[in-house]
């Protein structure tokens, strides 16, 4: 159990308490939140490919062999990414990862090789959301935190 009765109680209450216990605990199981997890690269990969930004990073490059600006060096991080034979997940869930990735995509955005909502597609990739009462309530848990002290 990821959870304490004395959370229970308190998420219960903070509900209103609803009389019919079983309403309770549906109310309480309703909740979610999201997370941070990783993204398979075969995902990101696919995602570049299907939308024509691998293939507009791979031709910005060869149009500008020589670039200063930078654009070039974010292109060339993002294929070593997508290509690495090692590489099974990019670990969205390590902040200086999600943090680097996240700047190599804005990167990519204000480039005009991908839209803001192509960018946002790609970034929500590692959002996902889930259940917050994990394993979820049951009328029993929300009667036996209604009866602790």
């Amino acid at each position: 159990m990821s959870w304490t009765f004395a959370q229970v109680k308190a998420a219960d209450a903070a509900a209103g308490a609803n009389p019919n216990i079983t309403t309770a605990a549906a109310t309480l199981n309703a909740q979610t939140t999201t997370t941070i997890v990783d993204v398979p690269v075969g995902e990101v990969e696919g995602y570049l490919l299907v939308n024509g930004i691998l293939p507009a990073m791979q031709a910005w490059a060869a149009a500008h062999p020589t670039d200063t600006t930078g654009v070039l060096a974010v292109i060339e991080s993002m294929q070593a990414l997508v290509s690495a034979p090692t590489l099974e997940t990019v670990a969205m869930s390590n902040p200086a990862t999600n943090a680097a990735v996240t700047k190599m995509v804005g990167a990519l955005a204000a480039a005009g090789l991908m839209t803001s909502a192509q960018a946002s597609a790609l970034l929500e990739m590692a959002t996902v959301t889930i259940p917050v009462w994990q394993p979820p309530i049951t009328p029993g848990d929300i009667q036996t935190a209604r009866a602790q002290p």
